[in-house]
């Protein structure tokens, strides 16, 4: 049994990629995600019009949240590196 399940079906191994980490994904994020993930459970659950709009406001929200996190860690960085062009050049690669 174990000869025709290796050849119709051989065990492989698979390498999994490590989340990178994401340096602007701030504490605030990750608890806008978590309201948007449980406002989404909700709206599966219950389908009616109130709960798709709070999941839309709550993903909205996320976007937004994730938006600004971005803006915000980018936008220091250029300002530290303003004076060296060659970091400021480095950024956008």
């Amino acid at each position: 049994m174990t000869a025709c399940l290796e050849s119709y079906a051989p065990l492989t191994r698979r390498e999994i990629n490590p989340l990178k980490h994401v340096p602007w994904f701030k504490e605030e994020s990750h608890h806008l995600k978590r309201i948007k993930r449980r406002k989404e459970r909700e709206m599966l659950k219950h389908m009616n019009n109130d709960t798709v709009a709070n999941y839309k406001a709550a993903r909205n929200d996320y976007l937004t949240g994730i938006k600004t996190s971005k803006a915000h860690y980018y936008h220091k960085l250029i300002n530290a590196s303003s004076k060296n062009p060659k970091k400021t050049l480095q950024l956008t690669e």
